[in-house]
């Protein structure tokens, strides 16, 4: 059983750095120029991978650890994880979603003899709201209206916000470099 839960935590962390780091060189290494900081995208290693994603990806892990480092025990670590990434997830796939009903508001320009959602305004509204219900924090213990569920409620905020945030940071930090580098 020791054997076991020892196995466990290594492959979970090895995951979560799988994760965290192929998601932040594929951000810094496919994501074209315009939008990237160079010092995030100008030094390459041999693979022609960006080597300043590292950076990006230790403050990404050392955000969710301070954060996840004022809940109570390792299980309820564990579990607001699960939930962030039902959080994020969701949201990500929201884009995919409102970039599809953008195109059926154009449906004049992009014509499709199938239509599978006809009210377009209620399929984003619904949308929203379903995403946004997984802000309610899933554990048992975190009942409505404790300091438990208020505390991760106030996290998962916290998360989104800051990592949709770094989405809008980075590209606003390239146009500011641009700009500099016009003026030079």
């Amino acid at each position: 059983m020791y054997i076991f839960a020892v196995v466990q935590a290594i492959f979970m962390m090895a995951q979560l750095a799988v994760l965290l780091d192929a998601s932040s060189r594929v951000f810094a290494g496919d994501v074209a120029d315009k939008y990237m900081p160079k010092w995030l995208t100008g030094k390459k290693d041999k693979t022609g991978r960006p080597v300043h994603s590292y950076t990006l990806t230790c403050g990404l892990a050392l955000f969710l650890l301070l954060l996840t480092g004022t809940l109570p025990n390792i299980n309820s670590i564990y579990n607001w994880l699960l939930n962030i990434n039902g959080i994020i997830s969701p949201y990500k796939t929201c884009w995919v979603f409102f970039a599809f009903v953008m195109l059926r508001m154009h449906q004049d320009k992009f014509h499709s003899d199938y239509v599978f959602i006809k009210n377009k305004t209620g399929a984003l509204i619904f949308t929203f709201i379903c995403v946004t219900l997984g802000f309610i924090p899933q554990e048992a213990e975190a009942t409505f209206g404790s300091a438990a569920f208020n505390h991760q409620l106030i996290m998962n905020i916290i998360t989104v916000i800051v990592l949709f945030g770094l989405g809008f940071l980075l590209p606003w930090l390239r146009k500011r470099e641009e700009k500099r580098e016009m003026n030079m």
